[in-house]
């Protein structure tokens, strides 16, 4: 089941993404699309992205999906700069008004560092990603907001 309005962000997007490498860089602006569907029977949304770094082209996926009547939300990411061939699994919930969606990594044999998303619509829709040490000190790495084509 696709979290309660988010399925009426079905459409192609165009907008900007602004990425944080570190919190003391300069943050990196590019265009973005967006193009969001659903699959499997309107079960999970499907949002398709692209941006760019440095002038070469980036793209990634997400799948959301929620048990029937539940707040709880899984995120299958995956993505052409961060993910590096691998899939990352995220949980969390909908509020009513936004995503909120957490999964982890691992970095060699350092502590397990932490991947938080987080997706807002109405007239903008939009995503921000954000990484955590493990610490716990979070760092916002993606910014993401379009508006309908």
């Amino acid at each position: 089941m696709i979290p309660e309005g988010f399925e009426e962000f079905k459409g192609n997007w165009s907008g900007f993404n602004k990425l944080y490498m570190m919190p003391e860089d300069p943050v990196r602006e590019s265009d973005s699309t967006a193009s969001v569907d659903t699959v499997a029977n309107g079960q999970t949304l499907k949002i398709e992205y692209t941006w760019e770094f440095d002038g070469a082209k980036h793209d990634g996926i997400i799948l959301l999906t929620s048990p029937k009547d539940a707040s709880e939300v899984t995120m299958v990411w995956t993505d052409s700069f961060h993910m590096s061939h691998s899939f990352m699994i995220c949980k969390g919930e909908f509020n009513g008004s936004e995503i909120n969606v957490k999964g982890s990594y691992q970095i060699g044999d350092y502590p397990e560092w932490y991947w938080r998303t987080i997706f807002t619509g109405g007239e903008v829709f939009a995503f921000k990603m954000y990484n955590i040490s493990p610490e716990g000190e979070e760092f916002i790495a993606v910014d993401s907001s379009f508006k309908r084509v």
